[in-house]
Order: structure tokens, then sequence, then C-alpha cells
């Protein structure tokens, strides 16, 4: 069987981007992806990307020294960068700025270096592997999003900061059950707050 060109590796590359889990964040204009992949625009009324030149260094120096500011990891870095990088990769800000940036160059450097750009494709697609397939380093990513505490209660960051919401669902089901019990808090002495609490937030007796 034949190994896979650039082109069919660019395509399981936007797939892979196409697909990441629901779970995973949009990623931001200043966040690595963005900061160092993101082409300028010709000016006019249908604006056209337009990628860095270096006439002296050539396109895959153009290519691979920003590429390695996102993807390269050093001794000093989080653990986690390569993750985090994967873990943000959703939306105009994401991953797709990865895919546009191979696409770009693979087509303008010189046929040997086609493959040094393919190289960085498969890295990539092991890597968005890699962060999707392993379940404790998803769960760790997730718990350092910050809880979100309606400020009607700001004595209970404590207990709901230690159950930071692992899905989008479990969120909304949480924060429904904790303006339940700011609210009842509001009216109730401390006692039945705590019993609130340790209950679940299940329905208050009533006097």
């Amino acid at each position: 069987m034949a190994a896979p060109s650039l082109d069919e590796d660019l395509a399981s590359l936007l797939a892979a981007i196409n697909n990441l889990p629901a779970s995973f964040r949009s990623g931001r204009r200043n966040d690595p992806l963005g900061k160092n992949l993101t082409p300028g625009l010709t000016k006019g009324n249908d604006p056209k990307p337009v990628f860095p030149v270096d006439k002296q260094n050539g396109a895959y120096y153009c290519f691979n020294n920003l590429w390695e500011n996102v993807f390269q990891k050093r001794p000093e870095d989080d653990p986690d960068k390569l993750e985090k990088v994967v873990s943000n990769g959703r939306g105009k800000h994401g991953l797709i700025l990865a895919h546009a940036w191979a696409t770009h160059y693979g087509s303008v450097v010189r046929p040997d270096e086609r493959g040094l750009v393919q190289l960085r494709v498969q890295n990539l697609l092991r890597l968005i592997d890699k962060t999707i397939r392993n379940p404790i380093l998803g769960e760790r990513l997730i718990d350092e999003t910050p809880a979100v505490i309606p400020p009607i209660c700001p004595f209970l960051r404590w207990p709901l900061r230690s159950m930071r919401p692992r899905s989008q669902r479990l969120k909304k089901q949480l924060m429904g059950r904790t303006r339940l019990i700011c609210t009842a808090v509001t009216f109730r002495p401390l006692p039945l707050d705590l019993m609130i609490l340790l209950d679940g937030g299940r329905r208050m007796p009533e006097h």
C-alpha cells in the first residue's frame, strides 16, 4: 500500500479538525495559533490571504519558523502546551489556521521540501488523536476552565469550584441548581443553607 501524499494528509487533517469534540473550545485571536498562523489580507472588497514571504531564506523557512512557535515544546513550557493548542482548536482562530498554513506552503515550497511539510502535518494528526483519546488529559484540561458562579451567591464559590462541570449539559444542570440554592439561601437561616447543600439542592420543606 502506497504511503499517503501530502494532499491526502491535508484532507485527513481537515476532517479531523471538522470533527473535534464539542467539548473542545474555540480558539481566540491572541492564542498561539491566532498570533502566529493568521495570514495578512489584501485590500479591497474581496480580500485574499497573504502569507509571509522570505526571498532570502525561502518558503519553507517562512512555514516552519512560525509553525514551530505553535507546535514546538521547549523545556520551560507548560507540559500540556501542545494538547492545549488542540483543545482550543475549534473555530476560525483554531486549527483551521494550521491547515490553511500547511496547504499554502505545501504548494509553494521546493519539491524536496514538501515531505518536510507533510511530516509536520502528520505530527499534528497524531497530536489531535492523542489529545482526543487521552481521557485523563482531557479531564485535566477541562478542569482548568474557571467555574461560573452567579454574583448573587459569592459565599457558594467554594463548593461549586470543587465541582467543575465536565460537560455543557452538566454545567447547565449545575447552574440551574445553583440558582435554586441561592434563592433559598437568601431567605433562610444558615443551618438550613447547609442542609440544602448537603441534600443536593432538592426542594425545601414548607413551613
